[in-house]
């Protein structure tokens, strides 16, 4: 698996996104992925992403023991307040929790000594996920939960790139045909496309492309032409779309 701290690295030359860090009480590690500002604290939160498309990010980072710490003292219903339209607030839940035999949370206490011990809380686990299903729902804040600071600090650049770009196509692509023997035949591409169709299974893409002598009967309403002219298509892209069906004579152009 690969580190995390080289997915950092690697991510800083790939963003044009602008990255304000607070500079109060915020690690060095953090402070080095973006610019010290005081624009962070004004919102209330840890860091600020300025994105290309004017939207913005908010992340409030909480430890396990912040957290803890922030609902005793008020401060997380003061943090949370109301965004403005083209914010986006993120409530990012820094670490693992643990839980002594009863269910307790457990948190560091630090002796006399100066010797930490995990000290239960009066917080259950079921406390504590309606907590956070409370900042959810209620405040209608987005909690984000990661494993350490590294993992924290991937986690907002890889949503900073994400919310930059303008389509997001990931899950309305179909998954590329395999083919029985690895690469597709041509009736195994046909078969697919057909499949596509509304109530369409395989045996009736078969019985279609029978009907067809082996070929899709379909016809195209537009020419070759005005196919290579639809943005992202082009000319050779074009040629290959337009040998999958038939040269039937052209209906005419799509209007």
């Amino acid at each position: 698996m690969e580190d995390s701290s080289s997915c950092i690295e690697e991510f800083s030359s790939m963003t044009a996104v602008t990255i304000l860090v607070s500079g109060s009480g915020e690690s060095s590690k953090l402070k080095s992925i973006g610019i010290v500002s005081p624009l962070p604290e004004k919102f209330s939160c840890d860091v600020v992403c300025l994105l290309p498309n004017r939207l913005t990010l908010l992340f409030q980072r909480k430890t396990v023991v912040d957290f803890l710490a922030s609902l005793n003292d008020g401060r997380l219903s003061k943090d949370l307040a109301k965004t403005e339209e083209d914010e986006f607030r993120y409530l990012i839940f820094e670490g693992e929790p643990k839980y002594d035999k009863e269910g307790f949370l457990l948190r560091p206490w630090r002796s006399r000594r100066g010797k930490v011990f995990p000290k239960p809380t009066r917080f259950k686990r079921e406390h504590l996920m309606k907590m956070l299903f409370s900042v959810r729902y209620t405040h209608g804040v987005e909690v984000l939960h990661t494993k350490d600071l590294n993992d924290t600090i991937l986690t907002i650049q890889m949503l900073a790139e994400y919310l930059s770009k303008e389509t997001h196509l990931g899950f309305l692509q179909r998954p590329k045909i395999r083919g029985e023997w690895g690469i597709p035949s041509g009736e195994e591409r046909k078969l697919n496309f057909l499949q596509g169709l509304p109530g369409v299974g395989v045996k009736i893409a078969k019985g279609i492309l029978a009907a067809g002598e082996g070929n899709i009967p379909m016809q195209w309403v537009v020419t070759k032409e005005e196919l290579m002219e639809i943005p992202f298509i082009g000319e050779a892209k074009g040629e290959k779309i337009w040998g999958f069906i038939p040269e039937w004579e052209p209906v005419g152009p799509l209007r």
